[in-house]
């Protein structure tokens, strides 16, 4: 039997855990407004190569925006992609 556990906040989906032999895998579904492109130039600047050549060549998304989908197979593969979040769900105001 295949199953998968999804992650959302504030009613937006931030991925999917695929369950693999021996480990897990996550999935991240970004869809990133074109209206963030000012917020995420500093961002991607500061990521990984490999996220931000990613980011740079995102598809478009139903004319909403650029989304991507990296797989994370450990801690170590965050490779920033916490940051896009950031921008897309940025932190309540205290």
């Amino acid at each position: 039997m295949q199953w998968k556990e999804k992650f959302h906040k504030a009613d937006q989906s931030l991925g999917t855990l695929y369950p693999e032999e021996g480990s897990f895998s996550v999935f991240l579904f970004l869809v990133i407004s074109y209206k963030l492109e000012p917020r995420m130039e500093p961002i991607v600047q500061r990521v990984s190569w490999k996220t931000a050549e990613l980011y740079r060549q995102a598809g478009d998304y139903m004319h909403l925006g650029k989304w991507i989908m990296p797989q994370i197979q450990d801690m170590t593969g965050g490779n920033g992609y916490e940051q896009l979040i950031s921008v897309k769900l940025p932190a309540k105001a205290a």
